[in-house]
């Protein structure tokens, strides 16, 4: 019998999480799929996890004014050939800075990994993360590299449904309130209710955002809050028709070649082309 990645939670994440995270958990828990392969893809939900939650947390700091700190100049100065470990003590040091303000737009991000505000310590999920950042390592520069036997497979599922992967799975139905919003072509006439693609689950939702405070950013992916305020994720996350593609999909940033921009459309691995910063070339959404 396989073991399950899934852990009777897929239908909340496939349906609630953010959207780059919904995606690369489908693949991950793919009934079809054989356990190596499975395996293979959790480094790849790992990083995706891991960039959305900086994106959202350094959006959050920069609206509370506060300072940028070593860790995330420490990722800016590496970005021509960022590491997972990179992201990560930007991440852990943003969650951890940002745990017990008053949060504009998502707090939530900032609660998940800390607890306790000044005096702040890991939650669970803090704990679980890093473990799973652990196996996402061992996983990508394991023995065998990301590929391992089948019967080495089934017994590495094991573990790691015995060790992290329950209390990190269970959290992303909760990230639903960060699901970014695509505003593709709002309206100058109603500048207070925008038309807009929600990154919820595995399909975006049309849907209209009313009480956006300011002028709604064309082609500019946010974290909208209850009250208007937002979050701008742009340029560590982007929304388009890239290509050839008509269908509205997210890339991530991963790093800079030749001072242009690199981004990867989520769960696609086979292409690294560098975007222009401009949208140029075969980077650019459709209007």
């Amino acid at each position: 019998m396989r073991e399950s990645l899934d852990t009777g939670v897929g239908a909340a994440v496939r349906a609630r999480a953010p959207g780059p995270v919904a995606l690369a958990w489908n693949a991950v828990v793919e009934p079809t799929a054989e356990p190596s392969v499975r395996l293979g893809r959790v480094p790849v939900l790992v990083e995706v996890l891991l960039r959305f939650l900086h994106a959202v947390l350094v959006a959050e700091r920069a609206g509370l004014g506060l300072d940028e700190q070593a860790p995330e100049r420490a990722l800016i100065e590496r970005l021509h050939k960022p590491t997972i470990g990179d992201w990560w003590q930007a991440v852990d040091h943003l969650a951890r800075k940002l745990n017990g303000r008053p949060g504009r737009v998502a707090p939530l991000a900032a609660d998940l990994l800390y607890t306790g505000g000044r005096h702040a310590r890991r939650t669970p999920l803090g704990y679980a993360l890093h473990e799973l950042l652990r196996w996402r390592n061992l996983l990508a520069h394991g023995r065998t590299g990301m590929v391992l036997p089948e019967d080495e497979a089934r017994v590495a599922t094991r573990e790691l449904l015995d060790g992290p992967w329950a209390p990190v799975a269970a959290a992303l139905p909760e990230l639903a309130d960060l699901a970014p919003v695509w505003f593709r072509r709002p309206d100058p006439d109603r500048p207070a209710r925008a038309p807009a693609l929600r990154f919820r689950g595995v399909e975006p939702q049309p849907v209209e955002i009313e009480g956006l405070s300011g002028e709604t950013p064309r082609k500019r992916l946010l974290v909208v809050g209850a009250d208007g305020d937002a979050l701008v994720l742009d340029p560590w996350w982007r929304a388009g028709t890239f290509g050839v593609s008509s269908r509205p999909h997210l890339r991530f940033l991963v790093g800079f070649a030749d001072r242009a921009p690199g981004y990867e459309r989520v769960g696609w691995r086979e292409s690294r082309r560098p975007v222009d910063p401009d949208y140029a070339g075969a980077g650019t959404p459709a209007n």
